[in-house]
């Protein structure tokens, strides 16, 4: 039910979607201000964040908490991956960096 709670929120309604961005990216400037670094965690507060406006549109607890943790994780998947969820070369260096490092996977964003 989750599921396609999250499917049918994320086709149907455009505001919506902005709204989830928008908590997603102010989140994660907001963090990074005030704790001064840019790592994977200021993605999963984030991304939990975003999330939970799930649970809010539904009026659901569960709901909310279910999509806070999907999307957090999420967040912190494509953060890790420096945005890639398939490697580029997977014989790079920098690649295998990224996924025995979380100082070195931020490193990628800058």
């Amino acid at each position: 039910m989750l599921f396609f709670f999250f499917l049918r929120a994320l086709c149907f309604s455009p505001g919506f979607k902005a709204a989830v961005g928008a908590i997603y990216t102010g989140t994660e400037c907001a963090l990074e201000a005030v704790r001064n670094e840019r790592d994977w965690i200021n993605s999963l507060f984030a991304g939990a964040a975003a999330g939970s406006l799930f649970g809010v549109r539904a009026q659901s607890p569960k709901i909310g908490f279910g999509c806070a943790a999907i999307l957090g994780v999420a967040a912190v998947a494509v953060d890790l991956t420096g945005g890639h969820l398939v490697p580029p070369d997977s014989k790079s260096t920098e690649w295998h960096r990224a996924w025995t490092s979380p100082k070195a996977a931020s490193d990628l964003h800058h």
